[in-house]
């Protein structure tokens, strides 16, 4: 697993990536456990603090979402999964707030799986034919 932490200088948020390889649906589950995603310092305060309020990723819900129209994940989402192992696009994130443009997922990360932690203050938007994934924590579904 790699992990990437990148600020868009045109924002103050920041997104982290972890770029997966060869994971089962249950090797993703088992990713986003990891204390390395729970404790990483450069994420947000309010992301650690879900986090570890919520405990343990349970589920992923898998979409193919419509290109072109804002997506909003459900409610409880600890983290997204970019799935780019078939298909082709790009997921971009946005500011809840501002509209302004944050980070995005895309063809640099071709055949592979990009986990994302998520933020209540983001919505997405897809471009291509991607496989989405929504992570829910045991104590929220």
């Amino acid at each position: 697993m790699s992990k990437e932490n990148k600020e868009n200088t045109n924002s103050m948020t920041t997104i982290t990536k972890f770029r997966l390889e060869g994971k089962t649906e249950q090797g993703l589950l088992d990713s986003c456990k990891t204390e390395e995603i729970k404790t990483d310092e450069r994420l947000h305060q309010n992301n650690i603090l879900t986090m570890l309020q919520i405990g343990d990723c349970e589920s992923i819900t898998w979409t193919n979402p419509e290109k072109g129209t804002r997506i909003y994940p459900p409610v409880h989402t600890l983290a997204v999964v970019v799935d780019l192992t078939d298909g082709q696009g790009a997921l971009r994130f946005f500011e809840l707030e501002t509209d302004k443009f944050v980070d995005m997922v895309g063809m640099e990360d071709a055949g592979k799986q990009v986990l994302v932690q998520w933020s209540k203050q983001w919505w997405l938007r897809i471009s291509g034919q991607l496989r989405i994934g929504y992570i829910v924590g045991k104590h929220e579904k």
